[in-house]
This record gives C-alpha cells, sequence and structure tokens, in this order.
C-alpha cells in the first residue's frame, strides 16, 4: 500500500484490495478507485502533478518476472516500464518516492544505485552510495540470485554485517534524504544536492538491539514524518517519529 496527495487531497492505495480511496483535506472520505484486477503494482503513486502513475511491481502466487518499476496513464493502462525485472514476489523493502514528476527507486540487492524514472518513461542512475567494505556483495560464491543472497545475509554471523538502504527515500529541493541499517542502528543520511555534502544520523541506539523498519518517511515544511516498526518483532506497536530538519542538521 501507498499514501500521496495531490491538489490538497490524500490517495491510499491498496494492493490487495485494488482500488486508491481518495480523502479530503480534513480527512473525509470521497470516493473510491478501483483499479484493474491484474494491475501488478504493490506501491502506487501520481507522478507528480501529472495525470499519470508509477508503481513499484510486484506478484503474489506463482513466481514470474515483472518490471521493477512501470508507469501508467489515468486509465492504469502501462506506458513504459524499467528494464530491471523483479522475480522474487518481495517489493516491500525497496525504497520509492516521487518527486517533480519523477519517480525515485532502487532495489535490494543493487542498492548502491538509486534511479529515477520520468513521466516518459526514461530511466537514469542518479545517485550511487557507496557503503564501502559494508556493501551488500553482489554475487556471493559465485552466484547473484537474489534469494541466494537473501538466505547469505540471512546467517547469523551476516545479519548485521552490512550496510544497506532501508525501506524509506525521499527528498525535497534541498536534501536526498535515506534510511539505512548497519549492525542494530537506524540512520538518515541527508545528501546536499547543492553542495555534495553527506551526514548520517543515527535514530536509535544500537545497544536497544533492534532494527527498525520505515513503512512511512516525508518531508513536508521543514519536518520529516516517519512510521517505522521494529524489524525484528512483528508484534511491535509502530512507531510515530517527526523530527525538526533544522534540529536534526544542527545535531
Amino acid at each position: 500500500s501507498s499514501l500521496y496527495k495531490k491538489n490538497n487531497k490524500y490517495y491510499v492505495s491498496s494492493f490487495m484490495a485494488k482500488s486508491i480511496l481518495e480523502y479530503d483535506n480534513n480527512g473525509d472520505y470521497i470516493l473510491k478507485i478501483v483499479l484493474p484486477k491484474d494491475l501488478n503494482a504493490t506501491k502506487l503513486s501520481s507522478l507528480g502533478d501529472t495525470d499519470k502513475y508509477a508503481g513499484l511491481n510486484s506478484w503474489y502466487g506463482t513466481p514470474y518476472e515483472v518490471p521493477l518499476l512501470s508507469t501508467y496513464d489515468s486509465s492504469f493502462k502501462e506506458l513504459s516500464s524499467s528494464n530491471k525485472t523483479n522475480n522474487t514476489g518481495n517489493f516491500h523493502t525497496v525504497p520509492f518516492s516521487i518527486w517533480n514528476n519523477e519517480a525515485l527507486f532502487t532495489d535490494f540487492v543493487n542498492c548502491d544505485t538509486l534511479y529515477t524514472m520520468s513521466s516518459n518513461g526514461a530511466i537514469n542512475g542518479s545517485y550511487y552510495l557507496n557503503f564501502g567494505k559494508y556493501a551488500i556483495p553482489k554475487i556471493i560464491n559465485g552466484s547473484s540470485d537474489f534469494n541466494y543472497i537473501l538466505d547469505y545475509l540471512s546467517l547469523p554471523e551476516n545479519k548485521y554485517r552490512f550496510a544497506f538502504p532501508g525501506t524509506a527515500v525521499t527528498q525535497n529541493d534541498k536534501y536526498l534524504f535515506i534510511n539505512y541499517s548497519y549492525t542494530y542502528g537506524t540512520y538518515i543520511l541527508l545528501h546536499n544536492k547543492e553542495n555534495g555534502d553527506n551526514k548520517a544520523y543515527r535514530l536509535f541506539d544500537p545497544k536497544n538491539n533492534k532494527q527498525y523498519v520505515f513503512t512511512y518517511f516525508a518531508v513536508n515544511n521543514n519536518r520529516a514524518y516517519f512510521i517505522m516498526e521494529a524489524n525484528d518483532d512483528n508484534m511491535a506497536n509502530p512507531i510515530i517519529l517527526t523530527i525538526d530538519l533544522d534540529d536534526l542538521t544542527n545535531f
């Protein structure tokens, strides 16, 4: 599912319900938009101020390959798609956001590159993340298979050994914001798009032995909004956190 705002209205897209619910600025329900049953977009969002949509693709059931990202017209007919494919069925952990009519995204294994897809379907590698010796290997024991690498990362000795982007990325005019994890720490990386400076801030002390999954991350009017839950405890209540960006950058 995904949440986005357009023209002072809020939209909640549900993959399982195959619909988009529209609400006004007071949170009152307006209408329901029914999506095509064969739409693969797990996360769907309006592509900025255009009449197009961008969606991360997935499926449930028998595995088959679908494009990593697609753009759709106002009737949800596919207009273009990325040449990267998803054959894992798991895209709940992929950073994805919309800014200036472009979709910013990455994938789990090749998470050192952030891509943008414009409304005409053009894809470019926009940012490269260098985690150095803490980067997830792209080939392990001669294999680049996603599930093999995922199993390797899940081994007790490797579980908190590598750094990688978490579940959220967003931006404004000045900064690119990326959440990432290393050991038990949950961090926010601020990349200054004007001068190229990078600053990282730890949101939680790793001594509490928890990693947090960001289920929602947005920046509005100089404040960052987070909804997250502990990665290793599915029964934990979600945490809602807001941070003034001036406090964060001056920390």
